[in-house]
């Protein structure tokens, strides 16, 4: 993803004319400011709800998949989009909100701060706010950040701002646990734009891909509780590519996609099992941002404009072989990929002026459809058998998770967009209410079935 074109708009971009495209247009962002959160009674306060294992506490969902396991959402939705249960005010970033039924946490900017704020996800209410100084500013046209998304581990929220600063924080009352600047500790250079990857939860750890490369800290572990180092591994550049963390024939791995390509690790211990080069490499204005995804025993790489798709099979033995290649089947640049009975839906990025949702063939790599629209470059979730996808231009669309027909079925699209452009944060749906956000405001929509 060249830094041209990472986050990228084209101000004079037409809709295409095939699929279930809709002109340009930006909604107003006319929002109503929440108040401060009531007192929580009892059984709504964060310790007598259930525990994070539900909801949608990191970037991408429960397991990092874009995948949900909530069931009896709405079929389809109006042109005007579902029901808006709430809207607020909030500062800028492209971070995601995570939430859980105990709370809903949104790290944004506001003038030379950055804000962890805890919001209740019924009402939009503050329940508290936690924050620290930044002078971070961004060289290009993009957001000063921050960029990564928070992490809800049980009773514990862990942020990392835009210069590097890593916060863990009491989820319950927002009490600072520890913080650690590590771009100053060990020497990592700055980058492109902002902190870009989010941490990956495994057990009382987190993984990130800090890019500390004069200090071997390349891929780096820290203790949930007490942000201590646990490991570090390779001598790789940053990328914003959150790691994977998974077992594959008996064995844990973790897959970190950095700057230079594919590492597989020992979570435990930080071990390097074997390097695969791909993706940007050494490019100074290049990143490399989309996470690795894993379907049994198939684990696809994917980077654009131009590197592509590299789909790799793990054996037994923890060996690794090539399946299939290609630069343009599905070379998303930023945009989460979600995977479904070996069949993938991404967008393509921008190389030809335009970019289109696809379905893949994981196995092979054969396209099954392509689906051009207003959404361009988008993000989005998968839930009871539906893609939920939100545009970079702040449509939103429902569509059928299918490879087996020629376009996709389409029960929703807004013929407005919802949010004003750029919307480059994913969404966040935790008890059948979806969060979206931009720069200027976050949302919560009905997603629920209700008894005529």
């Amino acid at each position: 993803m060249r830094r041209r074109e990472f986050l990228a708009l084209s101000a004079g971009a037409l809709a295409l004319s095939t699929g279930c495209s809709r002109p340009f247009s930006s909604a107003p962002d006319t929002a109503r400011e929440t108040p401060s959160a009531p007192q929580l009674s009892p059984q709504d306060s964060p310790e007598a709800l259930p525990s994070s294992s539900s909801g949608w506490p990191r970037l991408h969902g429960p397991n990092g998949h874009s995948v949900s396991d909530e069931r009896g959402l709405i079929d389809s939705f109006p042109a005007t989009g579902p029901e808006v249960l709430w809207d607020r005010y909030i500062g800028t970033g492209y971070s995601a909100p995570v939430v859980t039924e105990a709370g809903l946490i949104l790290l944004h900017r506001k003038g030379d701060r950055e804000v962890l704020e805890c919001l209740h996800p019924e009402t939009g209410a503050t329940q508290w706010a936690h924050s620290w100084q930044t002078a971070y500013e961004c060289r290009f046209e993009y957001s000063s950040g921050p960029y990564s998304t928070p992490l809800i581990a049980g009773s514990i929220v862990i942020a990392c701002g835009a210069e590097g600063w890593f916060h863990g924080v009491d989820f319950a009352t927002g009490k600072e646990l520890w913080q650690r600047n590590l771009h100053r500790e060990l020497n990592v250079p700055p980058g492109l734009f902002a902190v870009g990857a989010s941490p990956c939860p495994d057990g009382t750890q987190i993984i990130f891909p800090l890019g500390g490369r004069q200090r071997q800290a390349g891929v780096i572990a820290l203790d949930m509780e007490t942000g201590q180092t646990r490991w570090t591994a390779t001598d790789h550049g940053a990328s914003y590519a959150t790691p994977v963390v998974t077992t594959l024939h008996g064995r844990r791995w973790c897959f970190a996609f950095t700057q230079q390509g594919l590492v597989a690790l020992d979570p435990d211990k930080g071990t390097q099992h074997w390097f695969v080069p791909f993706g940007v490499g050494e490019d100074p204005d290049s990143v490399n941002a989309v996470s690795p995804l894993i379907w049994q025993d198939l684990l696809l790489l994917s980077a654009g404009p131009g590197p592509g798709n590299l789909c790799l099979r793990i054996h037994p033995d923890g060996s690794h072989e090539t399946v299939w290649k290609n630069r343009r089947a599905l070379d998303s640049q930023f945009n989460n990929q979600i995977c479904q009975d070996g069949f993938v839906y991404g967008f393509t990025s921008k190389w030809n002026k335009a970019a289109s949702l696809v379905c893949l063939d994981l196995r092979n790599g054969d396209i099954r459809w392509i689906y051009p629209s207003d959404l361009m470059r988008g993000s989005g979730l998968l839930a009871d058998g539906k893609l939920i996808l939100l545009g970079e231009h702040g449509h939103l669309a429902m569509l059928r998770a299918s490879p087996d027909t020629e376009a996709p079925e389409v029960p929703g699209f807004t013929t407005e967009p919802l949010l004003s452009r750029p919307t480059y944060s994913a969404p966040a749906l935790c008890q059948g209410r979806l969060y979206l956000r931009n720069e200027k405001r976050l949302l919560c929509l009905d997603l629920r079935k209700h008894p005529d």
